[in-house]
C-alpha cells in the first residue's frame, strides 16, 4: 500500500501498517513474500529501535502467517530526496537492519541499494523518491533474478 510504514504509530489497529496483522493477514497461504518498506519510516523521522522493533515484529508474524513462504525484503536505494524527515543517513542504518534482521528470521535480502546509485537515481525515480517505469524495471529484474537464484528456477 503506497505511503505505508512498517511502524504503526502504536495502534494494531491501523490498516496501512506492514507490521500489523490486517495487512499480513492477507498474505496467508502465499508461496513468495517480497517485503520493500522503509521509506516513508524514514520520511516520518521514525527512530531506530521504532524501525527495529517493528520491522523484526512484521516478519516474525509474516514467518507466523505463512511459515511454508519463502520471504525476500528490500533495501532501499539512494536517493537526494531531503522531504519531512527523510534522511541519508537513516536509510543507510534501515537497510543494514533491514539486512541483520533478514538473517536474523531466515530470509533473503533483495539488494535494490545497489541498483539505485548515488550515480543513477535521478534516471530511476519519477520525483527524487518513488520510481518511475525505468526504476520499477530495474527493480523487477533485480527482485526476479534473486528469486530465481533462491528458489533454483
Amino acid at each position: 500500500i503506497s505511503g505505508s510504514c512498517c511502524y504503526n504509530w502504536g495502534s494494531e489497529s491501523s490498516k496501512d501498517a506492514a507490521m500489523n496483522y490486517s495487512r499480513i493477514n492477507n498474505l496467508e497461504g502465499s508461496d513468495i513474500v517480497v517485503v520493500f518498506i522503509g521509506t516513508n519510516d524514514n520520511v516520518n523521522g521514525f527512530k531506530k529501535d521504532q524501525f527495529t522493533k517493528a520491522y523484526d515484529t512484521m516478519l516474525k508474524r509474516i514467518k507466523e502467517k505463512c511459515p511454508d513462504s519463502f520471504i525476500f525484503v528490500c533495501t532501499m536505494g539512494y536517493s537526494s530526496y531531503t522531504g519531512y524527515s527523510y534522511k541519508e543517513e537513516t536509510r543507510i542504518l534501515f537497510n543494514d537492519i533491514i539486512k541483520t534482521l533478514a538473517y536474523n528470521n531466515d530470509c533473503e535480502v533483495i539488494d535494490f541499494s545497489l541498483i539505485q546509485t548515488k550515480d543513477n537515481y535521478s534516471s530511476l525515480l519519477g520525483d527524487m523518491l518513488h520510481p518511475n517505469n525505468q526504476g520499477m524495471t530495474a527493480y523487477a529484474t533485480k527482485a526476479i533474478e534473486v528469486i530465481k537464484n533462491y528458489v533454483g528456477a
